[in-house]
């Protein structure tokens, strides 16, 4: 399935949260699609904000989880897409400085969690396998492809001109 909507991605999440976090009270959080062909997933967390009845005190910010509309993945891989980002999720809330990377802290994380669950958590996942071929290119695979394109003419005309 294409998670080409903010809707399935909320399912997916909903789905994911209920089957494997419940354990787990989190916020839900906003839901994003990007269009990326290098990750399948990613989290968002905002600046921490002032808590509204302890201005001493600050809360986590807003939490968006999304998904890029590039890939095709069948239903075990999304899960396993969106465990690893509610994995980044919960070492957010639990205050890891290190929420975001993919370091001991999120590898240990993962792993108890694929023990305990039976998931496939992992830093990052063979995304050549899965990628929709029909997808639109990126703006930056197209500046890429400009500027092949630029360079080798650019070659051409200074060969033209200065014969070097």
């Amino acid at each position: 399935m294409i998670y080409d909507t903010p809707e399935k991605v909320s399912d997916l999440y909903l789905e994911c949260k209920t089957t494997y976090f419940s354990d787990y009270r989190l916020k839900i959080p906003g839901f994003f699609v990007f269009n990326s062909p290098y990750a399948a997933g990613r989290i968002w967390v905002g600046k921490d904000q002032p808590d509204r009845r302890n201005k001493k005190k600050k809360v986590m910010g807003e939490v968006q989880i999304g998904f890029s509309r590039r890939f095709d993945l069948t239903n075990e891989q999304a899960m396993n897409v969106m465990a690893h980002e509610i994995v980044h999720y919960l070492l957010a809330v639990q205050g890891a400085k290190d929420w975001a990377e993919h370091g001991e802290t999120f590898l240990t994380a993962a792993n108890q969690f694929n023990e305990k669950c039976g998931l496939n958590i992992v830093p990052i996942i063979n995304i050549d396998a899965i990628e929709d071929p029909t997808a639109p290119p990126t703006f930056g695979e197209l500046c890429k492809s400009l500027w092949e394109i630029v360079a080798i003419f650019g070659g051409v005309i200074r060969f033209l001109l200065t014969g070097r």
